[in-house]
């Protein structure tokens, strides 16, 4: 599914790196990047597993321009600390021009009656950027109802109440007069034939005092942001649809003694799709689905004045076959028309376009290891000699220990 891909749903682990680095304008830096998403997005088919495992790891790897490498890394694990508790670490690296973060967490949990409750730590090298939670969850990755929620206090040791501000750096000190939380709540409901999930995480809107002698860079900053998911998926007899609607949007602002303007920086993507698979047979199985997707940023003084505003209007349509049991054959189409309307020139970036590829994709399972390679193949007329040439590679590889 495109979708998954665009805004890759870690909702457990939005953050204030996340938000921060959220950018809906620099994936225009290649004209065909929504193609690149839906080839590096994880796999539907090996989600379950995914789910289902307490130790397990997972790269979604993909070409987005001769010289940017797109990665999406997570590792969990489980130790016991008992009969009723446990510790769950987990390590997330995702990198791509709609943002990068990276994030080690340490949770501790113990079951009662009514859910398992616990806490999570989030180290960092600066001990001001390091964050505490409280965790309440009800079920996990195996049973049919499953919640999950989380009230992260963002920055802990940034001046909050008793604590005392920690430094940043020689003469510069970063406090908060407005301190950032982050609620979270993630209910799915799944059975054999269907899978219904709601998530939201909020960043509460946060001010933040630069104290530094260069005016230019002393000020304040602020940022807020939300991540919405809605996921539905039905299985009746041999079709399968699935409908899907995801939205993120963040603003930011910063402020100079030495600039004219609040920099405010708003940015939102929300993704529409719906998506119907037929199996034809025991060994092949035919999809189609259609992708909406709109991003808008806008810029203020002293960073721009303009607007961004782009509408991906995504068809797909796939043929996999299935040689043998653990392995597949893909091949598919891919046809976007984005529309691009900015009120301020970026050279080098895209306008208004019609983008065409295709793809041939092989998956495998070696033991425990499950591995996909994607060629994509491009179909458009381009200036310099591509057509029916190599058009990026994409990599997958999963495991659970």
């Amino acid at each position: 599914m495109l979708a998954a891909a665009l805004l890759a749903t870690h909702t457990a682990h939005a953050s204030i790196e996340q938000f921060a680095s959220f950018d809906v304008f620099a994936p225009e830096i290649d004209d065909e990047s929504a193609f690149d998403y839906f080839l590096s997005r994880p796999l539907d088919d090996w989600r379950a597993e995914w789910e289902s495992s307490h130790s397990a790891l997972r790269a979604d790897q993909g070409c987005m321009t001769a010289g940017i490498w797109y990665q999406d890394n997570e590792f969990k694990t489980r130790s016991d600390m008992g009969k009723r508790a446990w510790l769950d670490v987990g390590f997330l690296q995702h990198t791509d021009p709609a943002g990068s973060w990276q994030s080690l967490q340490f949770d501790v949990l113990r079951s009662t009656r009514w859910g398992a409750f616990g806490g999570r730590f989030k180290p960092s090298y600066e001990k001001s950027q390091q964050d505490f939670a409280a965790l309440w969850e009800l079920g996990d990755g195996r049973s049919a109802w499953q919640a999950r929620a989380t009230f992260t206090i963002e920055d802990t040791f940034n001046k909050l109440w008793t604590f005392r501000q920690a430094s940043v750096g020689e003469n510069h000190w970063e406090p908060y007069r407005v301190h950032p939380f982050e609620p979270a709540l993630d209910v799915t409901w799944r059975g054999p034939h269907h899978r219904l999930q709601l998530a939201d995480t909020w960043l509460t809107p946060s001010r933040q005092d630069i104290v530094d002698a260069d005016p230019a860079i002393a000020g304040t900053r602020t940022l807020q942001g939300n991540h919405a998911l809605f996921l539905a998926e039905r299985d009746l007899g041999r079709w399968t649809g699935i409908a899907r609607w995801e939205c993120t949007s963040a603003r930011s602002g910063r402020t100079s003694p030495a600039l004219i303007g609040d920099g405010r920086v708003d940015r939102q993507r929300w993704i529409a799709e719906a998506t119907v698979r037929r199996a034809l047979g025991p060994r092949w199985r035919a999809e189609a689905g259609y992708f909406y997707e709109r991003r808008a940023q806008d810029w203020r003084p002293p960073i721009a004045s303009g607007t961004f505003g782009a509408l991906d209007r995504v068809g797909h349509a796939e043929v996999a076959w299935q040689p043998r049991e653990g392995w597949q054959l893909r091949t598919g189409l891919l046809y976007d028309r984005a529309g691009v309307a900015r009120t301020w020139v970026q050279p080098g970036f895209y306008g208004s376009r019609k983008e065409s590829r295709a793809y041939i994709g092989m998956q495998a399972r070696l033991g425990r290891v499950r591995i996909q390679a994607i060629e994509g193949i491009e179909l458009d007329t381009e200036p310099y000699p591509v057509s029916f040439h190599h058009d990026k590679g994409f990599l997958h590889l999963q495991t659970t220990f």
